[in-house]
């Protein structure tokens, strides 16, 4: 485990699992038992607008699709159109080796008058600030940023200042959730994401426990090594449809 663990970038998903669940993060990141959700009409909607998204702020071309996905890129083209004097960069994949490996693939990053992150969420629901404000996914991505793309802005230093991350649901094009970042959250988030991967490093074998959550347990693709039995699909339960396109980071070493 030692050489596995030392050479491994945490990715905000495999912070997350962790926390969910010790036991899960073992198997797919140390014992490298790793497979896919399977494919699910909602997954590949997530995956075609993503794609779809990425050729649009590449080649500035806007596609026309039957609905939904039409009408999801409608909405994309009308909420960030392309605009002269910025930096349009889809689908970036930023890593950091100091101390800690940290490695995060954006959807998103615009170079304007300050840095935005763009993450686009397609599942049916929306998208609640009392979650995103302090989810892991934010706090890793603001915090890498930061610390290591600096090389993004023409060589110019990024401070926290500079920095807002947007979450967008094109199923409500009207309610995107903008996240400022500050010196002080800054600190914090440092802290935090270093103290956990320590935890994580430092942690023998055998204590890596079974989530505590039982409707974890029961959408977990583990549950036929834990329990005998596979896991039951449920959209409702707290994860992110888009998440098979975000899965592209999850090549961790």
């Amino acid at each position: 485990m030692a050489n596995s663990i030392d050479k491994l970038y945490f990715s905000q998903l495999a912070l997350s699992t962790y926390m969910t669940c010790q036991l899960k993060f073992r198997r797919r990141y140390l014992e490298e038992l790793y497979w896919p959700r399977p494919a699910t009409p909602a997954l590949e909607l997530g995956n075609d607008f993503h794609a779809a998204a990425e050729r649009y702020f590449l080649t500035g071309e806007k596609e026309e699709y039957p609905p939904p996905l039409g009408k999801m890129l409608e909405n994309l083209y009308t909420f960030r159109p392309l605009e002269p004097g910025a930096v349009f960069l889809p689908e970036q994949q930023l890593r950091l080796s100091s101390d800690i490996k940290l490695v995060a693939k954006y959807d998103l990053i615009v170079l304007a008058d300050r840095v935005y992150i763009y993450d686009w969420k397609t599942d049916r629901k929306k998208i609640r600030k009392t979650y995103f404000q302090s989810s892991m996914q934010t706090r890793v991505y603001r915090y890498l940023l930061v610390a290591g793309g600096s090389g993004y802005w023409g060589g110019r230093i990024i401070k926290p200042r500079d920095v807002v991350m947007c979450y967008w649901n094109p199923n409500y094009p009207y309610e995107p959730l903008y996240l400022e970042y500050t010196d002080r959250r800054f600190k914090q988030d440092a802290a935090a994401i270093n103290s956990l991967i320590s935890e994580i490093r430092n942690r023998p074998w055998e204590e890596f426990l079974t989530a505590g959550d039982n409707r974890a347990c029961l959408v977990c693709e583990y549950s036929p090594l834990c329990h005998g039995k596979p896991g039951i699909e449920d959209d409702d339960f707290e994860t992110d449809l888009s998440l098979s396109w975000d899965e592209i980071e999850e090549i961790p070493y």
